[in-house]
């Protein structure tokens, strides 16, 4: 398929970096790597910590406050050290979730997930950066080859809710499951069960990245960067990339044999346009 065409289907993912982190990391290496959940720029994430006060079904009380202690400690210690993150922008038009609990697809929003000038201000360099585009599908094929070496994976889209925080009773420790489970086990299969909250919601101020999300558990630390050569369909630079690293861009594209383009705005309105060296 013509990569004119491609990126304007649903299996496209678009991951927008800075020119160096492109160069020096991405493309040079063939490798991608996943981020921790306490280094996103998002405060609902890097400050989650689950509210001591929470928590239902307890059975004997003595125990209450040590097996909550604990519980926890473990969550903290999943979320922040032993899941890692991969977040891409896509061109689906977002789910809303309004604050009386119904959903709603948001019609507004710019569905071009190459061509989001917010995108390109906050994590394309000031449109100085590189948009990377990968295949959806290649991906979820290259991470299910990887399951026997991590602990689990999921990935799904993120809905955009019209409150602030969580849902707290909804995450709720369960204290006749945690003792009859353990700390463990009870604390990955907590956070499992309620992924869609922890991670596939964010405020409704982020909607516009149409955000497609993989989460890798890999206490083991394992999968701490993913081979990319097969996922990646295309190096688009931005309107502002300097002429200086185009030829570079453009051999290691050639090297990889995929494509490269260049965003090019004018009037206000974007263009994708072939990349050239001068």
């Amino acid at each position: 398929m013509d990569i004119n065409e491609y990126i304007k289907t649903s299996d496209a993912l678009f991951h927008y970096t800075k020119t160096s982190t492109a160069i020096e990391q991405i493309l040079y290496t063939k490798k991608f790597k996943l981020s921790s959940l306490k280094d996103t720029n998002d405060p609902r994430e890097y400050k989650f910590h689950l509210l001591s006060i929470h928590w239902s079904g307890w059975s004997e009380e003595d125990k209450m406050f040590d097996l909550q202690s604990k519980a926890i400690s473990v969550i903290d210690r999943i979320l922040k050290y032993e899941c890692r993150v991969m977040c891409f922008c896509t061109n689906n038009k977002p789910t809303l979730v309004l604050s009386d609990g119904s959903s709603i697809e948001d019609e507004h929003i710019c569905s071009e997930g190459w061509s989001k000038s917010r995108m390109w201000s906050q994590y394309g360099q000031n449109h100085y950066g590189i948009c990377l585009v990968l295949s959806k599908k290649e991906l979820e094929r290259v991470l299910s080859e990887k399951e026997s070496q991590i602990r689990a994976y999921l990935a799904n889209y993120v809905k955009y809710s019209q409150k602030y925080g969580f849902d707290w009773e909804a995450i709720a420790l369960d204290g006749n499951r945690l003792e009859s489970e353990g700390v463990e086990e009870y604390s990955f299969n907590h956070v499992m069960e309620n992924s869609e909250e922890l991670f596939f919601r964010k405020h409704i101020d982020y909607r516009d990245e149409a955000e497609f999300r993989v989460v890798v558990f890999d206490p083991n630390k394992k999968l701490e960067y993913l081979d990319i050569s097969s996922l990646i369909k295309c190096v688009i630079v931005g309107d502002r990339t300097h002429k200086a690293y185009i030829s570079l861009i453009n051999k290691m594209c050639s090297d990889i044999n995929i494509e490269s383009r260049r965003v090019y705005w004018d009037k206000g309105k974007s263009h994708l346009l072939l990349c050239k060296s001068t």
